[in-house]
């Protein structure tokens, strides 16, 4: 290839000699376009520039030496036998902004016959530019001057100016008219345009008729074609349902051009039985390099699940500069896992305010927890609430649970149970795992073990670890008609805490420490509840406390499970408050305290742990803490009792053999709650019924 210093010199040499007339034309070929004509004169310039001396241009237009020659040069060889360095020259001029002499340039190609000629100027023509104003009706007679010559490209614009109205009223006869023959004349994307306007047709013929089309655009080396032949082909529509073939024809799309074929074919790799994951990524790259946003933020996805948080991170911030709200939304989970809680709810309450109906749910999670600013639990049921209407169903999950714990909201457990069914139909099996727990505790629906089972084990089976681990809870009690079965309990619990359920891992623990279905190994225990509770699992830490305060499998340090416990029911879980309001009770690990003691059992019995219920009872009863009150005691007893703490029961049962309410003693109401409170395995109970008896 010559050097552009060695092609400037042979300008200059030219410059110096040149003196050329400008060639005279005819108006032949192209009558419609001869009254555009302007015969611009153009003056040669006398130096040369650096811009023109390495200008670009087609392989054909250089001379014998590789030089490109300059845009005066390409003028001097449009004549009316070489129509083609009229256009030539016609594009230089454009890629200079010389927008008057360009279209000079075009027009006198069209009007001798050259139909690439009428078609660039009509593209001249169809925008503002200096010198230039639009006239589109002028356009369109370029236009269809191209088409008359068999140009089909020249005919698709003019299609799509009918179609848009550009130069006259709307009229989509005459754009269909037009795309059928540029596709005639064999321009690709018109067979294309037809065949996508079939494509989702209803008709079956309709749909033939646009995989030939189709067809036919993707071998004229159209990559939409392509693409959306594939796609026909993946769902079976209008052709034999092919995945192989549709593969294949993603493939060709992405080669010839479309990012969107890239990101099909990068999506059926994923999908396949044998996932290939870096081909999938090549893929996205390439189409997120064309400015596919939405691909961007696909690849930063797969890069995130490589654990490659740092890769994913620009690729999710530019697609969310691109206006992809979910890449926003994805931007903010980064934020959130590296605990810049503040960064995440700035972000997912841009995403939220432009719909993006996770971001709303996820912000939903930032106010119920108080992460990167105060708690508000009303907040947090709105966006929930918001989340769940755009058909998010984990939206859907987190609002069940406000109604059921009354917060944020007033308590109402049919809300609860029919936003639990409403997300377990549509398939987030934490709705289901949730209908389990609504039918285990009798919330807005009668109680039933059995059926709360069922939910589990259809959790479970929808791959979603804590139901596993809920079906292995019921399966260890063996109530309700549950057939017990510890054996498959205790696999349970092992795949879950394998699969990084930290629950599984904690009650897996359990079965440790009292040697139940299992070796008793009070240490593997500790250990268990470690990984529980490092894993976030607030009953892991709860665990791991009483083991700290007990010396269960190590050394013994009751202020650290105090904290634990004071930890886990900060972050909302009852049964660690109950925890708490045991060891401030008793002053283990922290300073005795009965008055705070009541706090907590009263905040774990109001966010449904019965035990804390009935340890509150106790509380009211003897006056430990709080003024005595035996009326307030029994009540927490029952309700604790009829949500099925058989402590409460028990405790009931004295209150009637006692007549703590006044009057005679009810020997018989005590009897059937002994009897209740054995039948859950409350042993004191059992003893106590006898002794009655």
């Amino acid at each position: 290839m010559t050097t552009p210093s060695r092609c400037c010199e042979k300008r200059r040499r030219w410059l110096a000699d040149v003196g050329a007339a400008p060639p005279t034309w005819h108006t032949g070929g192209v009558g419609r376009a001869a009254a555009l004509v302007f015969g611009l004169m153009v003056a040669l310039p006398s130096s040369v520039s650096a811009q023109d001396c390495n200008q670009e241009c087609p392989e054909d237009a250089r001379d014998d030496e590789g030089c490109c020659p300059d845009i005066d040069t390409l003028m001097g060889r449009c004549r009316p036998d070489a129509l083609d360095a009229c256009v030539a020259a016609g594009d230089a001029l454009e890629a200079h902004e010389r927008w008057r002499e360009a279209l000079d340039m075009f027009t006198r190609a069209c009007s001798s016959g050259g139909a690439a000629g009428c078609r660039r100027a009509g593209v001249v023509l169809l925008r503002p530019h200096p010198g230039v104003r639009p006239r589109p009706r002028e356009a369109m007679s370029m236009f269809r001057a191209a088409c008359d010559a068999r140009l089909g490209q020249g005919c698709f614009d003019a299609g799509r100016m009918f179609e848009r109205g550009v130069a006259g009223p709307r009229d989509s006869d005459r754009a269909h008219e037009m795309y059928e023959q540029a596709c005639t004349y064999d321009f690709a994307p018109a067979c294309t345009r037809l065949g996508r306007q079939l494509a989702g047709s209803d008709v079956t013929s309709d749909r033939r008729r646009a995989a030939s089309l189709l067809t036919r655009g993707c071998r004229g080396g159209d990559g939409i074609a392509c693409t959306t032949l594939g796609t026909m082909h993946a769902e079976g529509r209008g052709v034999a349902r092919d995945q192989a073939q549709a593969q294949r024809l993603f493939d060709r799309g992405c080669d010839r051009g479309d990012p969107a074929a890239c990101v099909a074919l990068a999506r059926a790799l994923l999908a396949g039985d044998s996932p290939d994951a870096p081909r999938a990524r090549r893929l996205l790259r390439t189409a997120c390099d064309a400015d596919d946003l939405p691909a961007c933020n696909d690849l930063g996805l797969l890069l995130e699940e490589a654990d490659d948080a740092s890769a994913a991170l620009p690729l999710f911030r530019r697609a969310c500069e691109g206006n992809v709200t979910v890449a926003c939304t994805n931007l903010g989970r980064i934020a959130e896992h590296a605990e810049r809680y503040d960064e995440a709810r700035r972000i997912y309450q841009r995403a939220c305010a432009a719909r993006d109906p996770e971001a709303c749910t996820q912000l939903g999670g930032l106010l119920e927890f108080g992460r990167g600013g105060a708690r508000d639990e009303a907040a947090a049921a709105r966006h929930y609430r918001q989340g769940c209407e755009a058909a998010d169903l984990l939206g859907c999950v987190n609002l069940a649970i406000l109604y059921e714990d009354g917060r944020g909201v007033e308590r109402d457990y049919a809300q609860a149970l029919r936003m639990s069914q409403r997300a377990c139909a549509g398939g987030e099996m934490l709705g289901c795992n949730n209908l389990g727990l609504l039918h285990e505790r009798g919330h807005g629906v009668e109680r039933d073990l059995a059926q709360a089972a069922r939910f589990f084990q259809r959790a479970c089976e929808g791959e979603l670890s804590l139901g596993c681990v809920n079906l292995g809870v019921r399966l260890l009690e063996g109530r309700g008609g549950v057939r017990q079965n510890t054996r498959q309990a205790v696999t349970l619990f092992q795949r879950a805490c394998e699969a990084e359920e930290m629950y599984g891992c904690t009650r897996l623990g359990l079965l440790h420490r009292d040697g139940t279905g299992v070796r008793l190994d009070e240490r593997r225990a500790r250990r268990l509840f470690e990984q529980a509770c490092e894993g976030g699992d607030l009953r892991g830490c709860n665990s791991l406390g009483h083991a700290l305060q007990s010396g269960m499998g190590g050394a013994a340090d009751p202020e650290a499970g105090a904290a634990l416990f004071e930890r886990a029911c900060t972050a909302g879980l009852a049964e660690a408050c109950t925890s708490l309001g045991v060891a401030t009770l008793t002053g283990r690990g922290c300073a005795r305290h009965p008055g705070r003691a009541r706090a907590y059992f009263q905040q774990a019995c109001q966010r449904g742990d019965l035990l804390a219920c009935n340890n509150l009872g106790s509380l009211y009863e003897t006056g430990n803490g709080a003024r005595p009150n035996p009326r307030e005691a029994v009540r927490l007893y029952g309700v604790a009792c009829e949500g099925g703490e058989p402590r409460g029961c028990f405790n009931l049962a004295r209150a009637h053999e006692a007549a703590l309410l006044g009057g005679a003693p009810n020997p018989g109401a005590a009897r059937g709650l002994f009897q209740r409170a054995c039948e859950m395995g409350y042993q004191a109970a059992c003893q106590r019924g006898a002794a009655s008896e």
